[in-house]
């Protein structure tokens, strides 16, 4: 499903957020799924989190989530 992304937004010219790809590598690094909510499809709320940085990071930049984190604190 990843590849069919990347290809689809290269035909397209547009970009990808790869949130799936955030998502592989933290099962592939940690074995667990912690990112699924309870009906095992949805994500929980920390899965959305991982979604919701990725998106950010790659539509403004990493340091737009260094702020939003360091202004909640």
């Amino acid at each position: 499903m990843i590849k069919n992304h990347i290809d689809a937004a290269s035909a397209n010219d547009a970009i990808l957020c790869p949130v799936g790809q955030a998502w592989k590598s933290y099962f592939e690094s940690n074995e667990d799924f912690s990112l699924y909510g309870m009906d095992g499809f949805h994500p929980s709320p920390k899965g959305s989190r991982l979604a919701a940085k990725v998106i950010v990071d790659t539509l403004f930049g990493n340091e737009q989530t260094e702020s939003v984190r360091g202004s909640s604190n």
